[in-house]
């Protein structure tokens, strides 16, 4: 708290990571459940979570405005520590570019302990 009190821009300069996978679903039976039925015809059919025709990784990064930039990783790429700093180059340059005051004053990049964030070449 005192680095805080200390530096009240301090939270306007953290970048924050975070990773989430990506789905999609065949929203077919939804339509079927939203129509009118009659109380003798037979119960519509609810939407339901099938496999997924598609999976992919989407890396955001975002600071207190906002998103700073999001990377879709390709379905075959693993998030390793190669692949997680050539995503850090790009985070640099779109940071130089998107906030050019984050650019002159530093700024923190949070993220979590996945083994790739946390790997020596990376920190």
């Amino acid at each position: 708290m005192q680095r805080i009190e200390n530096e009240p821009d301090l939270l306007t300069s953290i970048i924050t990571c975070d990773e989430t996978w990506i789905f999609t679903y065949d929203p077919e039976t939804k339509q079927q459940s939203l129509q009118w039925k009659s109380t003798s015809s037979p119960r519509p059919k609810r939407a339901r979570m099938n496999f997924s025709k598609f999976k992919t990784m989407l890396i955001v990064f975002f600071d207190i405005q906002g998103i700073v930039m999001a990377e879709w990783v390709p379905s075959a790429q693993t998030v390793n520590q190669r692949y997680y700093i050539e995503v850090l180059m790009k985070l640099r340059e779109r940071v130089r570019m998107k906030r050019p005051e984050l650019w002159r004053n530093g700024w923190i990049l949070h993220q979590d302990n996945a083994p790739a964030h946390n790997a020596l070449s990376v920190k």
